[in-house]
């Protein structure tokens, strides 16, 4: 069954398929796609946003600089918030970005 999922969901950049799958879809956009995902080697259920315009590249790289910011504060507050794990970066031939920060459980509002 895993398998079939795999298949049925669009791959990711290049660059994070060896690290990273998908498990599911959450939502999927012209301009966007959030998934929840698993790193490969650590089984740590992650959020994988990928953004595919100018507008939600620039979302997410501030989104990426935040979490980073929060990070290095050291704070303990800091554990709150999720962490940045990895971030793909546009590049010039391809208007798609990708960043990965660990998934935070929660409840549906």
């Amino acid at each position: 069954m895993q398998n079939l999922i795999s298949i049925m969901l669009p791959p990711l950049p290049e660059p994070l398929r060896k690290k990273y799958r998908c498990l599911s879809c959450l939502t999927e956009r012209e301009d966007k796609a959030i998934y929840q995902g698993e790193a490969t080697e650590t089984g740590e259920k992650v959020l994988i946003k990928i953004a595919r315009s100018e507008e939600e590249v620039r979302r997410l790289a501030n989104e990426f600089q935040i979490l980073q910011a929060i990070q290095d504060t050291g704070d303990p507050q800091a554990a709150f918030f999720p962490r940045a794990l990895d971030w793909l970066p546009s590049s010039g031939e391809t208007l798609v970005a990708a960043l990965v920060r660990s998934w935070v459980e929660g409840r549906s509002l």
